[in-house]
């Protein structure tokens, strides 16, 4: 919890990198407010933070590290094998807006 409202889900071993890049004052931390396994999670959905969109949330492969970031990922079937291979397990979208010369074609929307 940041400020007493924000929620973060973050898997566990990325607590501590996000306290520091988040730089918080001296003496403070994120309030862990509950754990659980990242499959508890498969099968629910989530509201996009910047379009109006909800997705499901399904388990991704081995590539997903804890790394960096917050353990989790979006999955673009369109755009690399192992996505490719995750949306179709999970009978996502294929979607891949991009044309022969790698520019983005009307399919992808506006950019502004």
């Amino acid at each position: 919890v940041l400020d007493g409202k924000s929620k973060l889900l973050v898997a566990t071993g990325l607590v501590k990198t996000l306290e520091s890049k988040f730089e918080l004052p001296e003496g403070e931390n994120l309030n862990v407010i509950a754990t659980f396994d990242g499959e508890a999670l498969v099968g629910t959905s989530y509201q996009h933070p910047l379009y109006d969109r909800k997705s499901e949330v399904i388990a991704g492969g081995d590539y997903i590290t804890t790394e960096s970031g917050t353990g989790l990922v979006h999955t673009a079937p369109g755009h690399g094998q192992e996505d490719y291979l995750t949306g179709l397990k999970y009978g996502l979208e294929l979607l891949s807006p991009v044309d022969d010369v790698g520019k983005f074609t009307t399919e992808a929307g506006s950019s502004t």
